[in-house]
């Protein structure tokens, strides 16, 4: 009898340290684009935030004893919360999206993605100088168009979703879309309408890496960083889960 009680009182000091240590688990926010970015991140139908980064990103967590609060804002509005001190980290961040003199830190990229022009299947190979009207999602930016916006040869006309902008763009309503490609291909896909859609890559193009910033919290990306590498298998693992490759990014130059 003796044994078994201590067996319980081991079994219960466990229990308790468990409970204990989660429900002591410190809680940091991070500010989010309130946008659906699939499979990279989006929301569901109760308002979850999920995709690969958040999978990623609570794995982590799991992992540091920590938990992270998702906060989704409209692009403009979560830079403004951000930098006002509102929020603990931002994802998705980017050095060359901040001004230089902004004391933020950033960790490795937790990915790397393709933005480009997808148009209209019958529309491939066109110029650049060809197209006037271009959409894109409200608050994105779209460096290498820069030149021909400046000049007045494109209008860049700022849309709310992806879903809207894959369907304006297959009716008609707009030349061609700059996009993230799988993102937009994914939406496509969604809607059944992949087959319509294209990416020019004879057309300009970005390459972003997407990062995890903070303005106080460097040393958790330290440790993020330390897991970005050493968990490459857990990360593949997450992309199989989303029914893509790590690696899918077009080749561009073939």
């Amino acid at each position: 009898m003796a044994k078994l009680a201590k067996s319980k009182n081991r079994f219960l000091s466990l229990f308790l340290l468990t409970v204990s240590s989660f429900l002591n688990a410190e809680t940091y926010s991070i500010g989010v684009e309130e946008v659906s970015y699939m499979p990279f991140y989006g929301f569901d139908s109760l308002g979850n935030f999920i995709g690969i980064a958040p999978d990623i990103l609570n794995a982590f967590a799991e992992k540091s004893g920590i938990d992270f609060e998702f906060k989704p804002y409209p692009i403009l509005r979560l830079t403004e919360n951000y930098l006002s001190g509102q929020l603990d980290f931002r994802y998705p961040d980017n050095p060359d999206w901040n001004a230089p003199e902004q004391a933020i830190y950033y960790s490795m990229p937790l990915m790397v993605v393709l933005d480009g022009l997808i148009v209209r299947k019958e529309n491939t190979g066109r110029s650049i100088i060809k197209y006037r009207d271009i959409g894109t999602i409200r608050g994105y930016t779209a460096p290498s168009l820069e030149v021909y916006i400046k000049y007045g040869s494109i209008r860049l006309i700022e849309i709310n979703t992806y879903d809207s902008m894959i369907a304006m763009l297959v009716s008609g309503r707009f030349e061609a879309g700059y996009l993230s490609v799988i993102p937009a291909f994914y939406t496509a896909r969604q809607k059944g309408l992949e087959d319509r859609i294209a990416f020019d890559r004879d057309l300009p193009f970005d390459v972003a890496n997407h990062n995890l910033s903070s303005i106080e919290h460097r040393d958790i990306l330290e440790k993020f960083n330390i897991f970005l590498r050493e968990e490459k298998e857990l990360i593949d693992g997450i992309y199989e889960s989303w029914n893509v490759e790590k690696t899918e990014i077009p080749d561009i130059n073939s």
